[in-house]
């Protein structure tokens, strides 16, 4: 048997409902778009260990880029560092504006010395 919402009490539960609903969408979009915020490149730089084999998003300038055999490189530069970033096909010209998601890894590291990058996904 169906629930059935008397009189007055009808008006206000709809509103209510809706507000419900509308609450978990914003909580699922901030779930699902949580990996979409942008990471500052100065902040991995300074705490490689933190971010090592994390999913980050970078949001930067191009400053330089290199594509072979089908596979691209280039340095982003968002301000405050910059990185250098793998991805499949070709790299974008100098001076693109881009916006990368991709996991962290150490590329090289020698004492003090730790060379970090992003592979795109």
């Amino acid at each position: 048997m169906p629930l059935e919402i008397a009189g007055a009490a009808r008006g206000r539960a709809l509103p209510l409902l809706l507000l419900i609903g509308a609450a978990g969408l914003v909580a699922i979009g901030l779930l699902l778009s949580r990996s979409y915020v942008s990471v500052r490149i100065k902040d991995i730089l300074d705490r490689p260990d933190r971010f090592e084999n994390k999913v980050v998003t970078v949001v930067g300038y191009v400053e330089d880029s290199i594509s072979l055999f089908g596979i691209g490189s280039m340095s982003i530069n968002d301000g405050t560092g910059s990185i250098w970033v793998a991805k499949r096909g070709p790299a974008p010209p100098r001076g693109t504006r881009v916006r990368v998601r991709g996991r962290v890894n150490t590329m090289l590291q020698i004492g003090e010395l730790t060379v970090v990058g992003i592979q795109a996904e």
